[in-house]
């Protein structure tokens, strides 16, 4: 039988486990051509972008939306899909951390399949893929 000390402890190193686990990135790997997934918060249209091209070369405060060209931040932009995944696999080790005390660490997310047509921005060269014909840059928000 446990005890109540051996419970307090348990509960401490999860609750340690926890707060480090919730101080990490979760990674969200990209498809087979390099795209990460985005879809806009206004039409919901599901557009990708080359994660290198994220990284180094956007500014995640200001993303435009490829068909209706609707703009905001990085954080508006992430479909919804994915967050559903993320909460899944949170869930998934916060259980098999109380449960088996397996660390909590290492989240990745795997990107939605690839999209055939990949664009390239004129004007900032920004690689992007997008379900409809596009009407903006993810980027820079000019008509290609």
């Amino acid at each position: 039988m446990t005890s109540i000390t051996d419970l307090l402890q348990k509960l401490n190193k999860f609750k340690q486990d926890l707060h480090e686990f919730s101080n990490d990135n979760y990674t969200i790997l990209p498809d087979s051509k390099g795209m990460i997934d985005r879809q806009c918060p206004h039409c919901t249209t599901l557009f990708k972008i080359n994660s290198e091209d994220y990284e180094t070369k956007m500014q995640q405060d200001d993303i435009f939306c490829p068909n209706c060209k609707v703009s905001g931040t990085a954080d508006d932009f992430f479909p919804e899909e994915l967050k559903e995944k993320i909460k899944k696999v949170i869930q998934a080790a916060i259980i098999d951390n109380w449960n088996q005390e397996t660390p909590m660490n290492d989240i990745s997310i795997q990107s939605n399949a690839a999209l055939e047509m990949v664009y390239v921005c004129t004007n900032c060269n920004i690689r992007y893929a997008t379900t409809v014909s596009p009407n903006a840059c993810p980027s820079c928000g000019t008509t290609n």
